[in-house]
This record gives structure tokens, C-alpha cells and sequence, in this order.
């Protein structure tokens, strides 16, 4: 048996890192990707709760407007602000089974 070095034994104590830090470090895009996808998935969720515009408020007067600092995104034909409102409402869960329910009702089943 033989003696470690002082500087051996250190090393040799010092802890292993994390499976998953190991696993990011391997992929870091897939990594980047899927906490991407998390956040998507949480704020559409949370859609009902996150809104602060009403997304079908109609305005005439300010139809297709170019992205401004007030309408980050535009707005479409009706006048209607294309912000982020618009887009959370779309992606809530409580309408993600509407096109499966459509289609299914349109095959009798």
C-alpha cells in the first residue's frame, strides 16, 4: 500500500459534480431548448392569471399599426393590440382540446 501526496489525497476527496451538471455540460442546447420549452409551457398555463389587457378589445381608430413601443407586436385588422395578451390567450391550456374536440365531433365519433 502506498501513501498518497498531500496534493493526491485532496483530489481525491473532492466531490464529484452532479449527474445533471454533468448531463447540461454534455448538452447544453438540449439543455437550453427544454427550460425554454418549460417556460413556455408555464406561462401558458398561467395565461388567465398573467393578462393584464383584455386581447378582444376592438379599436378602429388604430388598425394595422406598425410594432411600437405601444403595440410591441402591432395590431391587426380590427384594431385589436397583437401583444403579448393575444398570444397567452391562445396558448391557455383551456383550449388546447378545441381543435381534437372539433374533429372528433366532426367524425361522429
Amino acid at each position: 500500500m502506498t501513501l498518497l501526496s498531500s496534493d493526491a489525497q485532496k483530489a481525491s476527496m473532492a466531490p464529484a459534480p452532479a449527474a445533471w451538471v454533468d448531463w447540461v455540460r454534455r448538452h447544453l442546447t438540449m439543455a437550453a431548448g427544454g427550460a425554454l420549452l418549460l417556460v413556455m409551457l408555464a406561462v401558458a398555463a398561467l395565461a388567465p392569471w398573467l393578462g393584464t389587457v383584455d386581447p378582444l378589445n376592438i379599436n378602429p381608430i388604430q388598425r394595422l399599426r406598425a410594432p411600437a413601443a405601444t403595440y410591441w407586436f402591432g395590431t391587426d385588422m380590427l384594431g385589436r393590440d397583437v401583444t403579448v395578451a393575444r398570444c397567452m390567450a391562445a396558448a391557455s391550456p383551456w383550449r388546447w382540446d378545441s381543435p381534437w374536440r372539433r374533429s372528433a365531433q366532426a367524425w361522429g365519433c
